[in-house]
């Protein structure tokens, strides 16, 4: 069980740097997507934005959990559920009715 703790921090560690790489960059597959231009930029500094904050975030939880904290683990982990369920209501309420009408044009 030990190590699978140690792999699940390491894969939290990994995506958290991963973020912080595409929030820094501008770059990376979260990026690829065939928003509509007129989303398109917006779409993107909102997730940059997000990326600023969820990168560090579970840097600190795949760190807290390797080194045992599993309290503050598990409260990180709920950050991260809440930081991207708040994303997606943004985004959704800022960029939904968009992506609809683009998808009803095809």
């Amino acid at each position: 069980m030990d190590s699978f703790n140690n792999m699940f921090a390491l894969f939290s560690v990994i995506i958290g740097i991963y973020a912080l790489y595409s929030a820094f960059t501008g770059k990376g597959a979260a990026y690829k997507n065939d928003y509509p231009a007129s989303v398109k930029e917006g779409a993107h500094k909102l997730l940059r934005m997000f990326l600023w904050i969820f990168g560090p975030i579970l840097l600190a939880q795949g760190a807290c959990d390797y080194f045992g904290y599993s309290l503050l683990s598990l409260i990180l982990i709920g950050v991260v559920v809440a930081l991207i369920v708040v994303y997606l209501v943004i985004f959704y309420k800022r960029y939904g009715k968009a992506l609809k009408q683009d998808k009803t044009k095809l």
